[in-house]
């Protein structure tokens, strides 16, 4: 029998999210994860440049889309993006499962089921400046 601690680690080692990220320039970091728009079907009209990717996937229990995109925003944040652009990658798996039925010989029914596993890339961008105006003495 399990004790409730022992099913929520259970839980939280079966349902990890792994996420890997490559900043290309320095920024300082956002006070929070709020602080970074999100874009998933259309890039944005305002100019940008990329300062990053963010890979993020979910293995064992899956917590869906929503949860991998809050992970790769709290990134984006310590990375001091303004905004990120969401690309979902999942990847797709067929499995034979044992239905427990048996057929009229004896053997046992197979079902093949496809999995997804929750996957996203993710570019971390931030906000072209215009340049400064010089100012004349």
């Amino acid at each position: 029998m399990y004790r409730p601690a022992m099913l929520v680690a259970l839980i939280v080692l079966t349902a990890c999210a792994t996420t890997q990220t490559t900043p290309y320039s320095t920024r300082p970091a956002k006070a929070s994860a709020a602080d970074v728009e999100v874009f998933t079907d259309a890039p944005p009209s305002k100019e940008y440049e990329e300062i990053g990717v963010i890979e993020v996937s979910q293995r064992g229990l899956p917590t869906g889309y929503g949860d991998l995109v809050v992970r790769a925003r709290n990134e984006a944040a310590k990375m001091g993006a303004d905004a990120i652009i969401v690309t979902r990658i999942p990847k797709k798996s067929k499995e034979l499962m044992e239905t427990g039925s048996r057929g009229k010989n004896g053997s046992k029914s197979v079902t093949v089921v496809e999995k997804e596993e929750p996957r996203i890339t993710v570019k971390a961008i931030a906000w072209k400046r215009a340049p400064s105006a010089e100012r004349e003495p």
